[in-house]
C-alpha cells in the first residue's frame, strides 16, 4: 500500500485537517482584502460592497474553524477527536462545506 498522509501520525489527524483549512480560509480572506482594495482604488461601489459582505461571511467561518482547533488541540487524540467528529455528524457538518447551510 503506498504512503499516504492518513497513515502519517503529524498529517493524519483531525487537527492538522482543521489546521489547514483555517489556513486556507485566512489565505482567501487576505486575497479578499486586497480585492476590496483595488475596489476602493478604482471607485467600485458595487463590487466593494459585494467583497465586503463575502469578507463578513468569511470572518465567520474563520472563527467556526479556530473554534474547532481550540477544540481539537483541547480534547488531545483517541475519544477526545471521535467525540468532535460525532457531533460534527449531529450538527449536519459532516462532509459538507463550512458556511454553505447559509447560501
Amino acid at each position: 500500500m503506498p504512503d499516504s498522509d492518513y497513515n502519517n501520525e503529524d498529517k493524519g489527524d483531525a487537527l492538522y485537517a482543521m489546521l489547514t483549512a483555517l489556513a486556507l480560509v485566512k489565505m482567501n480572506m487576505e486575497k479578499m482584502r486586497e480585492l476590496h482594495g483595488e475596489c476602493e482604488e478604482c471607485d467600485d461601489h458595487q463590487t466593494s460592497d459585494f467583497i465586503e459582505e463575502m469578507m463578513e461571511e468569511q470572518a465567520r467561518v474563520i472563527k467556526e474553524v479556530s473554534n474547532y482547533v481550540a477544540e481539537l488541540e483541547r480534547v488531545g487524540k483517541g475519544y477526545g477527536v471521535w467525540h468532535v467528529d460525532e457531533r460534527l455528524q449531529e450538527e449536519g457538518r459532516y462532509g459538507a462545506t463550512l458556511g454553505a447551510e447559509e447560501m
